[in-house]
């Protein structure tokens, strides 16, 4: 392998920048969270924080992003936080919110997918001109997605079933 590449032959400076700006700032904050946890020597310490209102923050966001229990006891490096959770209402709950959290990010992004949505795409070119200077040009292109009836299907199914019930009953005389 060259010397100054990466294991895929990449430049090293080139994938840390593409990692860097797939984080985000929910991430970061976790990052940052775990950092001051992770310093913390002893269990004593550790549980204080995670009963801290940074703590209960971090257990929020590891469980709105999805994180099972097993994962927050690994990254946590704590094998009892099953039994700490059991022990401990507040980070019980404050693991509930960051779970409903999440359950409500899906259903926002249901209802937006059924109502249809425009966004907005932004992206450079660069081209070189027969001088050899380079022109660069900023475009941005608007996309429409339609409504998906599929989605608007789902919703109206579970939030008024008896009007609008997947499969209609038909009765005979």
């Amino acid at each position: 392998m060259a010397r100054g590449k990466g294991s895929w032959g990449m430049p090293k400076g080139k994938i840390q920048h593409i990692e860097t700006i797939q984080k985000s700032e929910r991430e970061k904050a976790i990052e940052n969270r775990l950092r001051r946890y992770r310093a913390l020597k002893g269990e004593e310490p550790r549980n204080a924080f995670l009963l801290s209102k940074t703590g209960l923050q971090l257990i929020q966001d590891m469980a709105r992003e999805n994180f099972s229990d097993v994962k927050i006891a690994f990254v946590l490096e704590n094998p009892n936080i099953i039994k700490f959770r059991e022990q401990n209402p507040m980070f019980d709950l404050s693991w509930k919110y960051g779970q409903d959290l999440r359950i409500n990010d899906v259903e926002n992004a249901m209802f937006i997918s059924a109502k249809g949505y425009k966004s907005e795409e932004h992206f450079s070119e660069t081209k070189t001109g027969p001088d050899g200077t380079q022109i660069v040009f900023n475009q941005v292109r608007e996309r429409s997605f339609p409504p998906d009836p599929r989605a608007q299907q789902y919703i109206l199914n579970n939030l008024r079933p008896a009007t609008y019930k997947a499969q209609q009953e038909v009765s005979s005389n």
